[in-house]
């Protein structure tokens, strides 16, 4: 199966999901993360406002954490201060109307499917391959167990992951 396929495989499956099953899969994944070294001894994170259906990450919002959202500025990802003062991007996904840029100990990416081997397949675009390419930042991906294949078609410039996070595993 190709990228495209695989894509809209993952879409369609996403998509079929209810608020339930949403709501539910995201705590369980969420508390999860909140476990995670990575997180814990993290002070600013930078999480992604759900969109279509990916995993919910307010559930991971806390007091004792700084946050930051990506924003989409041409073919670049900036990391900004997580603001409740949010406008829609050409894409139609939330993020801050100020772009402060702010450093992270920590990134949270959301994806379209994962492998075992921690490969990550996104919408297409690259945002977060050119941005994670310019630092060295932990990275955790929030998936449903569903969107984990056993392989990927990666190719030289895509990023792995350093762990991917289920309602059933931690890869």
């Amino acid at each position: 199966m190709d990228k495209t396929e695989l894509r809209n495989e993952m879409r369609t499956k996403r998509n079929s999901l209810g608020w339930a099953e949403i709501s539910h899969y995201s705590k369980n994944i969420c508390d999860k993360v909140q476990g995670l070294t990575e997180f814990q001894n993290a002070k600013r994170v930078m999480i992604y406002l759900p969109f279509r259906n990916e995993v919910d990450t307010g559930y991971l919002i806390s007091s004792d954490k700084q946050y930051a959202l990506p924003v989409i500025d041409n073919d670049r990802l900036l990391i900004c201060e997580y603001s409740q003062d949010l406008i829609k991007n050409k894409y139609g996904i939330f993020e801050p109307r100020d772009r402060k840029e702010v450093p992270v100990d920590l990134i949270i990416i959301p994806g379209l499917a994962f492998d075992m081997a921690r490969n990550r397949l996104g919408y297409g675009k690259g945002h977060y391959d050119r941005l994670l390419s310019e630092m060295k930042v932990p990275t955790v991906a929030l998936a449903y167990d569903f969107q984990i294949v056993d392989q990927l078609p990666a190719e030289e410039h895509d990023i792995k992951m350093d762990k991917i996070v289920t309602e059933k595993r931690i890869i």
